[in-house]
This record gives structure tokens, sequence and C-alpha cells, in this order.
């Protein structure tokens, strides 16, 4: 639906296996690739849809008998200080914390997906990354998302470019909303021209 609109040869913001990484997953990962030649074992955390399986195929594409165990928003005490589990905790020799990407970041993101899908910068206005930005609270996944969203919404819009309201249209979706006070009000229902209130307790 989105190459076709656009004339694409890539589907803009998809997950491929060979991704680039950003500067903080390469940073980890030229650290895990001596770390993974030790023995032992190498631990990733992170908040879920900070990038710990882009991470993981990357390490797996450089050696596929060694793999990287993601365990998420959970800290190394907690979870390697249980009853049991000291022998396995002994074992890792390196571990770390994929943090949450700032809005500069995840910005430079948006745009690099932008040119590896052939699409120009100007295909999102600012005002219309301002909000994915603030809506995606520093995940990959939640700008992933949202994009992808609001670019199907401009096909069905017949336009190419990612406005406001195609990304306002995205965030009415009832799985974005954080709680039930966000939700909009709803219609009374009309019957014969009355409508109909629920009775006073």
């Amino acid at each position: 639906m989105i190459k076709s609109y656009f004339g694409l040869r890539h589907q803009p913001f998809a997950i491929q296996d060979d991704a680039p990484l950003l500067e903080h997953q390469q940073r980890h990962f030229d650290i895990l690739k001596v770390h993974s030649q030790q023995g032992g074992f190498c631990l990733i955390l992170g908040e879920p849809g900070t990038g710990k399986t882009v991470l993981k195929n990357a390490i797996i594409r450089h050696d596929p008998k060694q793999w990287i165990t993601p365990v998420i928003n959970r800290s190394l005490h907690t979870t390697l200080q249980l009853h049991g589990q000291l022998d396995l905790k002994s074992r890792v020799t390196y571990s770390a914390k994929l943090e949450l990407l700032s809005p500069a970041s995840l910005a430079d993101h948006i745009r690099r997906q932008l040119d590896l899908a052939g699409l120009p910068h100007a295909t999102f206005t600012e005002e219309a990354i301002q909000l994915i930005l603030r809506t995606s609270e520093g995940t990959l996944r939640a700008i992933k998302n949202l994009c992808t969203g609001a670019l199907i919404e401009a096909v069905r819009d017949q336009t190419k470019t990612v406005d406001l309201k195609q990304v306002n249209a995205v965030l009415m979706q009832p799985h974005w909303r954080h709680n039930s006070r966000d939700e909009p009000a709803q219609p009374l229902v009309q019957t014969n021209q009355t409508n109909h209130k629920p009775r006073p307790k």
C-alpha cells in the first residue's frame, strides 16, 4: 500500500535483519564482539522497543554461534540475584542497558529511515515529527509504528505529506491511549429522535 502509492522499492520503517545499527547500538555491539569470544554470557537489558532485537540480530550475523539473552524492563541485580540463579549471574561477562533515546536521536532515526526508503525528509512536516517524538516516549518501536500508521493515513487521504492530521488519526486509535480518561466522549444513542440518557441513581 505505502510502497505502491509513494513509488518505493523498500517498505519504509520496516525492521530488517541487516538494519544498520544506531550509534548507541554500535557501541554495545563492538564490546559484545569481544566479550562473546571469551565464553560466558552477555546480557542486554532495556525497555520494550529500545532495540534489543536489532542488536541481537547483528551479533548473530557476526557469529551465528553466539546469542544475546534479552531481559525486558528488569535490572541485573533483581533478575540474577534470586535464589538458584547465582551460578548464572557468575557466568555473565558483560551487561548493559539500552536507554531510551533522546528526541534528537529519534528525529535523526526518522530521517535516516526516510533516506533508506527513498522518501524526502519533507514527507513528514516538522509539526508531525515533533508530535511523534513526544508520543514515542523514547522507543524505536513506537517511532516505527507511529510513522508507518501515519503513512497509511496519508495514503487514505491521498496526500504525500504527513502532517498533524495523519498523526492524530493514528493516535485516536484506542491502543495509543494510556487510560480511559483519554477516550473521546461517546455520542448518545438516538431512537425516534429521543436522546436516551442513563437514569439518575
